[in-house]
């Protein structure tokens, strides 16, 4: 049975659901001011990677690139 997601990781997965692959920087970028810290969406995406619900690949220098795993 696939895990619950709290109402702030429902939020994050929704950017990803909505722009596909995306890192947490650009995720940061489509919340309005002021936005959430780097630390923060960072800590949700974690949880997502692993409670199953996002992927990742290399993205260079830059980290990694997240795609959502769950449609």
């Amino acid at each position: 049975m696939m895990e619950q997601l709290t109402k702030r990781e429902e939020e994050v997965m929704n950017k990803f659901w909505e722009k596909g692959e995306a890192t947490v920087k650009e995720i940061i970028a489509t919340y309005p001011e002021p936005r959430p810290s780097r630390t923060a969406i960072s800590t949700f995406v974690k949880f997502l990677v692993d409670k199953g619900f996002l992927g990742h690949k290399p993205a260079g220098n830059n980290g990694f690139i997240y795609y959502p795993l769950i449609q």
